[in-house]
């Protein structure tokens, strides 16, 4: 399996990630490491009778479906995160060039508005020439009046008085006057014409009109290359998605194939029988290993031997084999693995990873014990103890309620009463057992353990083993 960041997906070649699901144990917590499911296959492929072993390890431990796939969904992740960036980006830059092109349609509205005033200003000039044309044709009669009044006073006092300085001074100005006033008069006179007018009024407004189409043409230019950028960004960033969503496909296909390979566990009803099974060869062996193959005696309402069994996880802790305490490890997660079911016939069943199994087998004048922890997926026998004595030698037998701590997902949960069957030998030895209850159930997430018979019921057997105990010895010791 492989991981990458965003950047090197795009300049490198893309991961390969395993095609086999069982590679991906490691992301998921709760599941054993492979290498404890391949040795089981392996015993499986030397021996066929041990392929329920496998089925149980897959009964047990389930793959969550949602589960598979996690460097696959990561790497997902980071490609529609780095998408969703480049998406919005996108967005962010059309909805600039929109914005930018509601702007510019509002700068022609407000040059096609200003234009306009323009104009009407220069026609309200139409006034203001007329008037300054008439007070240049007002001026010229002025002043030629008055520069002919000056030389007609000038000549009557000349010849009156003979006063030639003012002759002399006043002259030119008069001149001036008389030549300067047609010239008033003629501009006045063509300032005030309508031709003149309007070709002023009319240039005017031209040219005003003219700067107003330039502008309007760069205003237009400029809009029709914002919308040609729109389509333009969003082609490119199909081009560029276009991988991505490639890879996203590819990525999603192979979770599929993953999701394909989970195994499909064996139904209750087959772990039932495969736990009757190992129980009936485990009797075998205490008989076995008791000697007391022929001389067992008959119980009624009840079979010899008695078979106490209980979850290894409600155990002391002193009397589990170290390697399960491992915290983590393989074993540990065999030694919390439970699972509940309701059978045919509507019974309740609860069948664990490892089981503390105790037998106890009764003869005339002698009982044995024999004890295990059995790892009921792998078929592994740990702390095996059998113990054979004379019913005079057994000082106590009974049941009570200890306190326990199991784990209920990755929480340690304390339990008060949990009941045991405990033999106290006059050795010193004694044998416990401890069953699981109602309690223990409700705590492990059994909703509707009341409304079901269970059908492996340890307290019926402890206390059908007592009973038949505790008359033997008191037989043998009366």
């Amino acid at each position: 399996m492989s991981s990458h960041t965003p950047s090197s997906s795009q300049s490198q070649s893309p991961p390969v990630y395993s095609k086999d699901i069982w590679d991906y144990l490691v992301d998921m917590l709760y599941m054993p490491s492979r290498q404890d499911r391949d040795q089981l296959i392996k015993q499986a492929e030397i021996d066929n009778k041990l392929a329920k072993r496998v089925h149980l390890w897959d009964y047990f431990f389930r793959i969550k479906p949602e589960d598979v796939g996690k460097p696959q969904k990561r790497e997902i992740a980071e490609i529609e995160n780095y998408r969703k960036k480049a998406e919005n980006a996108l967005a962010d830059r059309q909805s600039q060039l929109q914005r930018k092109i509601e702007k510019l349609t509002g700068d022609i509205d407000k040059l096609a508005r200003e234009t306009q005033r323009l104009i009407n200003e220069a026609e309200r000039a139409r006034v203001e020439l007329v008037n300054s044309g008439k007070w240049r044709r007002n001026s010229g009669f002025v002043t030629t009046a008055l520069g002919f009044l000056g030389l007609t006073t000038i000549a009557l006092l000349d010849r009156a008085n003979n006063i030639w300085w003012l002759s002399t001074c006043c002259w030119p100005i008069s001149l001036l006057l008389v030549g300067l006033g047609p010239i008033l008069l003629i501009v006045g006179i063509q300032r005030t014409s309508t031709e003149h007018i309007n070709k002023i009024i009319v240039s005017r407004q031209t040219q005003i009109r003219q700067q107003e189409r330039i502008r309007r043409r760069e205003i237009e230019q400029t809009i029709q290359n914002c919308r040609n950028q729109i389509p333009e960004l969003q082609a490119d960033f199909d081009i560029y998605k276009q991988p991505l969503d490639t890879r996203i496909h590819i990525l999603q296909i192979e979770i599929e194939y993953l999701i394909q390979q989970i195994p499909t566990p064996p139904s209750d009803q087959e772990v039932d029988t495969w736990l009757r099974e190992d129980i009936r060869r485990l009797g075998e062996v205490a008989i076995t290993r008791s000697g007391l193959q022929h001389r067992l005696i008959k119980i009624l309402d009840a079979e010899n031997p008695f078979c106490i069994r209980g979850p290894a996880e409600l155990q002391v802790s002193s009397l589990i084999p170290p390697p399960y305490l491992n915290v983590g490890s393989d074993r540990y997660k065999h030694l919390r693995a439970r699972h509940f079911v309701i059978l045919p016939g509507q019974t309740f069943a609860d069948f664990y990873g490892v089981c503390n199994i105790g037998f106890i087998l009764l003869a005339e004048q002698e009982l044995a014990t024999y004890a295990t922890f059995y790892d009921f997926i792998t078929g592994r026998q740990s702390g095996e103890y059998t113990k054979v004595q004379h019913y005079k030698d057994v000082v106590t037998i009974e049941t009570f309620k200890g306190y326990r701590e199991i784990e209920v997902a990755g929480e340690k949960v304390a339990m008060d009463n949990v009941p045991s069957l405990k033999m106290s030998l006059m050795s010193g030895e004694s044998i416990d057992v401890t069953f699981p209850d109602e309690d223990y159930f409700r705590q492990t997430g059994v909703q509707d353990f009341l409304k079901h018979r269970w059908k492996y019921d340890p307290r019926i057997s402890a206390d059908n083993a007592a009973r038949v105990v505790r008359e033997k010895v008191h037989d043998s010791k009366t």
